[in-house]
Formats: C-alpha cells, sequence, structure tokens
C-alpha cells in the first residue's frame, strides 16, 4: 500500500498573516482581519528556500486579494479597490484605484468585468473595473435588510446566505448584464452557517452542523 507524507521544506515568519494566493512562481500572503495591512510577495522559484521579495503596505486592513489576467484585485476596507499590474509579477504597479469610503466591506468575487462586493448591511455591491471614473459601486442591493458577508459564486448566479439566526434562507443573486438581481431564496429548517456552503459543477451542496444529544 502506497503511503504519503507532507515534509516541510522551508518556513518563514510574517506577522498577522492567515490567507495567501499563488500565481505563477509568487505567493501573496496577507491576513484578512484587522491588524493586518500588508500584502507579502514571497518567490517559490526555489521550494527550499523561501525569498521575501516585497512587502506592499496600506492604510486600512486587507480584506480580499484576487488575481486574473496579470492583474492583481486588492480590497482595501473601507478605502478602494486597488488595482495592479502583474506584468513583472515580483514588482506589482499600481494602475487604478476605485474609490469605495466608508463601505464595510467582507468578501469580494471577480465576474466578468465586474467586482462583486460583500458589504455587510449595506447588502452586495457591483463595481464596473470599465468605469475607473464613476461612483462606485455603480449597484447595491440589499438583501432583505439582511447582513452579507461572503458568497460563492456559480456562472452569472452568486449564492449568499446571512449569519443571523432568523434568517435560514439561501439566496440566489443573479448578475447579468451588470444588474444585480435576487432572483429565488431557499428557506431552510436551521441556519445554514456561511462558512459552509459551496457550488460545484452543477449541483449546490451545503451542511448543516448540530449537536447531537449524548
Amino acid at each position: 500500500m502506497l503511503s504519503f507524507h507532507l515534509e516541510l521544506l522551508d518556513k518563514i515568519f510574517l506577522k498577522n498573516v492567515n490567507q495567501f494566493v499563488v500565481y505563477k512562481d509568487y505567493a501573496f500572503v496577507y491576513g484578512d482581519y484587522g491588524q493586518a495591512h500588508e500584502i507579502h510577495i514571497l518567490s517559490l522559484e526555489i521550494p527550499e528556500k523561501l525569498t521575501h521579495v516585497q512587502s506592499i503596505s496600506f492604510q486600512k486592513e486587507i480584506v480580499k486579494v484576487e488575481i486574473k489576467d496579470d492583474t492583481l484585485y486588492v480590497i482595501e476596507n473601507e478605502r478602494a479597490l486597488h488595482i495592479f499590474d502583474l506584468s513583472n509579477v515580483s514588482d506589482p504597479k499600481r494602475v487604478d484605484s476605485f474609490v469605495l469610503l466608508g463601505y464595510d466591506i467582507y468578501d469580494m468575487k471577480l465576474i466578468g468585468e465586474n467586482a462583486i462586493l460583500a458589504m455587510n448591511w449595506e447588502g452586495i455591491g457591483l463595481v464596473d473595473l470599465n468605469l475607473p471614473d464613476q461612483i462606485q459601486p455603480v449597484q447595491k442591493l440589499k438583501i432583505e435588510n439582511k447582513c452579507v458577508e461572503c458568497f460563492v459564486p456559480f456562472g452569472d448566479r452568486i449564492f449568499t446566505v446571512s449569519n443571523l439566526k432568523n434568517d435560514p434562507f439561501l439566496y440566489e443573486v443573479s448578475i447579468i448584464n451588470g444588474y444585480l438581481e435576487i432572483k429565488n431564496k431557499k428557506s431552510f429548517l436551521i441556519l445554514i452557517h456561511p462558512t459552509y456552503f459551496v457550488v460545484l459543477l452543477k449541483s449546490f451542496y451545503t451542511a448543516n452542523l448540530k449537536r447531537e444529544k449524548q
């Protein structure tokens, strides 16, 4: 019988980090909580010897980092969506920023030419990446006065749930021609925790956690 094990090749100490995105031979490491104001770029070219290339600093905490087509997208909470050119991956160059002053942002997903934001009590926001000079988000959609902290994209739809105890609903939101619209909501007998739902292929999977009586 074959057996496998993981071997630690190297480690590097970075303060306040718990998330990362790998692109080509580099890792973009950050933390998605209050004390993390930096993205650390590590070279993975030699796995046995990690190299800290540089760090990019921000005024506010970093919420989410995404990479698409040689472009780095960074959400800085209550301030902006920053866009960096990754033609030289080890040395990102800031090319634009979409001002989002005051919005309490929890999550971001890139869908087509739009960035979709989970904005807590403000609901869901849509940033049109083709309109850098316009006030953003260009649309906000309230989810029946519920808070939105995360969502899962699937084609031209996103699925989201609230973490409120009195809101056991799964919401389906369409994104067609840059317009957000609630298409459906499904009730569950028990609250769905935002951490435990996922869309895979053509199916939606969810898990409810409950403690059995001994």
